[in-house]
């Protein structure tokens, strides 16, 4: 029986926090980092205005969370990162992080809106 392994317990999550945060001012995307259940790990970095405010709502967090948890199980899946659309048609990518051949959570980034066309 294997025993589920933990991100805090294979990645220093203060260092990860300081490296996501300047991944997202890079890649001008919003990252979290988030356990196999799409709970997040790291707190967001670079989110954007409206996803802040949803995030706050408590009964409309826990559709952000359940796509972040989507998402991530479909990258697992498909073995790859995966490109969707949350609840509110906005672009996450969701990064699955694999140890050991056991899916233990997963870097999502994006909070991107397409343009409508004219």
């Amino acid at each position: 029986m294997t025993l589920h392994v933990k991100l805090d317990k294979i990645i220093d999550l203060t260092k990860w926090q300081k490296l996501q945060d300047s991944l997202s001012l890079v890649t001008k995307m919003a990252i979290i980092t988030t356990d196999y259940k799409g709970v997040p790990v790291t707190q967001h970095s670079q989110c954007q205005s409206f996803c802040q405010a949803i995030r706050k709502d408590a009964a409309l967090s826990e559709y952000c969370q359940k796509c972040d948890a989507r998402g991530g199980l479909e990258a697992v899946r498909l073995n790859r990162p995966y490109i969707y659309l949350c609840h509110f048609h906005i672009i996450d990518i969701a990064i699955p992080i694999i140890v050991n051949n056991q899916y233990i959570g997963a870097i999502m980034a994006g909070q991107v809106k397409l343009r409508d066309n004219p």
